[in-house]
C-alpha cells in the first residue's frame, strides 16, 4: 500500500496540472481504496462465518490479482480513463480497443426527479455506469477461452472501481438547468435536452474556477471528514480504519434477486442520495453553456457555506462508502466465476 499511495498522489498532482482536477476521481483515490479494503474485510469475515461464496470469491481474487490486492487496483480504471502517465499509451490503446466506451462507464447523469434507473431514462445509455458494471460481470462470467489471457483481470479491475463510482451520488444524478434562468430542473420530462452541471462539477463554492466544486466535496472532502486527520495526511487505509468498526455482520440487509440487476438498484438508491446532496443548493441565473451545449458554464453557488455543507452530509457520505464496500463484497461473492 505504501507504494500505491505515493503513486496515487503523484498521479493526482499531474492530473490537476492537466486541468482534470481532483474531482476526476470519484470518491478520490482514498475513497476507492477504502471501499476496496472494507470489501475485503467483509469477504474475510464472511469466510470466517463459513460462507462458501466468500471463499470462492477470495480464491478468484487471488488467482486474478496475484500479488496485488483490491486496494492496489481500486483507481486503475481512472488511470486508464485519464491516460495516466504510469500506463503506457500502448496499454491504454489496447484496453480501449478491447473495452470500447469504458471512459463513460464511470457515471450516468440522471435528473434528480428520476424515480428509478431504467435503460430509457434521461442520460442512460449502453456505456453508463450501470451498463459498465453489467459488461464487467459478463466478462468475468464468460467461459470464452478465445479472449486474451488478462481479459478477466481487466474486467475485475474495472468492476472494483465502478462499484465505488455508482455509490458516489453525484456520479449517478445531477442538476439540469435552463439558461437565463435560476434554479435546478429536476423533472426528467423537462430536463431532457437541457444542459447539466456534470454531477456538480460545474457548481463552485467560490468564484474561482480552481475552487472546490460540489462534486469534489463528495469525491474528497466528505471522504476525508470520516477521519480526524488533517486532509494532507489522509490515506485510504485511514478512511477504512475509521469506518471498519461499522462493518458489522448485519449492517445492511442481504441482497436478494439476480445479481445482474443489482447495479440498477444501486443507481436508484444513489439517485435518492443525490437528491439529498442537492437539497438547499441555490443556483443563480445560468449565463451560458459549454461542451456543445451539453453542460452549463462554471457557476458559483449562492450563499454556499462549505463547512456547514460538510457537517450536514458527513453521515450520508459515510453510508455511501459503507454501502459501496458491502455491495462490492456481496457482488464478488455472487459472481459465477470463469477464469
Amino acid at each position: 500500500m505504501i507504494k500505491l499511495r505515493a503513486v496515487s498522489r503523484i498521479l493526482l498532482a499531474s492530473v490537476c496540472c492537466f486541468g482534470f482536477g481532483p474531482s476526476a476521481f470519484a470518491f478520490g483515490h482514498e475513497g476507492h481504496e477504502a471501499v476496496a479494503i472494507l470489501a475485503l474485510q467483509k469477504l474475510h469475515a464472511d469466510q470466517a462465518a463459513h460462507n462458501p461464496k466468500a471463499t470462492v470469491a477470495l480464491q478468484n481474487l487471488t488467482k486474478l490479482l496475484g500479488n496485488e490486492d483490491m486496494a492496489a487496483v481500486a483507481v486503475w480504471a481512472d488511470w486508464v480513463r485519464l491516460k495516466a502517465t504510469n500506463l503506457s499509451p500502448t496499454v491504454i490503446h489496447d484496453i480501449d480497443a478491447r473495452f470500447p466506451g469504458n471512459g463513460d462507464w464511470h457515471f450516468v447523469d440522471l435528473p434528480l426527479g428520476t424515480s428509478a434507473y431504467a435503460t430509457n431514462a434521461v442520460s442512460a445509455n449502453d456505456n453508463d455506469v450501470v451498463q459498465g458494471i453489467s459488461k464487467c460481470l459478463a466478462m468475468l462470467e464468460s467461459a470464452d477461452t478465445s479472449v486474451e489471457q488478462d481479459h478477466h483481470l481487466v474486467a475485475l479491475k474495472f468492476l472494483i472501481h465502478l462499484v465505488g463510482d455508482i455509490h458516489q451520488p453525484l456520479h449517478v444524478a445531477c442538476g439540469y438547468h435552463q439558461t437565463n434562468q435560476s434554479g435546478i430542473v429536476r423533472s426528467p420530462a423537462k430536463a431532457a435536452g437541457l444542459p447539466d452541471d456534470r454531477g456538480g462539477n460545474h457548481l463552485l463554492s467560490t468564484a474561482s474556477p480552481s475552487s472546490a466544486s460540489l462534486h469534489h466535496l463528495w469525491d474528497s472532502d466528505l471522504v476525508f471528514a470520516q477521519t480526524s486527520l488533517a486532509v494532507s495526511k489522509v490515506e485510504g487505509s485511514d478512511v477504512a480504519n475509521a469506518l471498519s468498526g461499522d462493518m458489522t455482520a448485519n449492517l445492511f440487509p442481504n441482497a436478494t434477486g439476480d445479481h445482474h440487476d443489482w447495479a440498477a438498484k444501486w443507481a436508484t438508491d444513489s439517485t435518492a442520495a443525490a437528491v439529498a446532496a442537492y437539497k438547499g443548493i441555490k443556483v443563480p441565473v445560468i449565463t451560458g453553456v459549454t461542451n456543445h451545449g451539453k453542460e452549463i458554464v462554471l457557476t458559483q453557488m449562492k450563499n454556499f457555506k462549505k463547512n456547514d455543507y460538510i457537517a450536514t452530509h458527513e453521515e450520508a457520505a459515510k453510508q455511501q462508502l459503507l454501502k459501496a464496500s458491502w455491495h462490492l463484497a456481496e457482488l464478488l461473492e455472487n459472481i459465477n466465476w470463469h477464469n
